[in-house]
């Protein structure tokens, strides 16, 4: 099938498996950082309860994760045109605790220009 489209953009079904390729790799790594999270809750040395400051931390990191996943869920399910997935991924990445530095880069590498 031709694209009637201009050079550059992308056809509709190359605009779906690029949202899809970027909601699952933010997906995934989010639920690596929820695993890394409950590991080291869980190999964590016994802490003084509301005394540890480190393993309060953790703990609210372990709420804030499944946070973050739903958010990427209602996105995900979204109907996205490329100027507005590009949009959501950036506002998603700008909020998130947890995409930055190498995980960011990657990402954006992959979004058209």
């Amino acid at each position: 099938m031709v694209s009637t489209k201009n050079p550059g953009e992308i056809t509709s079904s190359a605009e779906t498996d690029l949202a899809a390729s970027i909601w699952t790799r933010i997906r995934e790594h989010l639920e690596n950082e929820r695993h890394r999270i409950n590991e080291e809750i869980r190999n964590y040395p016994t802490p003084i309860p509301a005394c540890d400051a480190q393993f309060n931390y953790l703990l609210e990191e372990r709420v804030q994760i499944p946070e973050e996943l739903k958010q990427l869920e209602a996105l995900a399910r979204e109907d996205l045109t490329p100027d507005e997935l590009l949009k959501r991924v950036d506002e998603f990445i700008a909020s998130s605790k947890y995409i930055g530095g190498e995980v960011e880069q990657r990402i954006r590498s992959s979004l058209p220009d």
